[in-house]
């Protein structure tokens, strides 16, 4: 947990979270990783009610859903703390440009 806390501030003091927010709808996530970005997916909806969120990495997909170790990766971790400190660098997209950010996460 101490190692999952410390590496979602070093994304942050990185300025790795960015959200690209188009006019219409939910703002798009990524995170800049040491290797690769990621998108992340904060505030998905649960059926009991609490927000749910997912991380495209390798991480997440093994300690998150596989194993349960974890409760999250921390790419997710940066991207909510990103949002609640106002951490996040924001960029405006429109439609043509979140179709090439969403096609370049999809490639990945």
């Amino acid at each position: 947990p101490e190692t999952l806390l410390l590496g979602a501030l070093d994304l942050i003091d990185r300025d790795s979270v960015i959200v690209y927010k188009p006019p219409w709808g939910r703002p798009q996530y990524e995170v800049l990783g040491s290797t690769a970005s990621y998108t992340v997916f904060p505030g998905l909806p649960s059926p009991k009610g609490y927000a749910l969120a997912y991380c495209t990495c390798p991480a997440y997909a093994y300690s998150v859903l596989l194993s349960e170790t974890q409760l999250m990766c921390k790419h997710v971790l940066a991207t909510i703390l990103a949002c609640r400190l106002g951490r996040c660098i924001e960029r405006p997209v429109d439609t043509d440009e979140l179709a090439s950010v969403i096609a370049r996460q999809c490639s990945i």
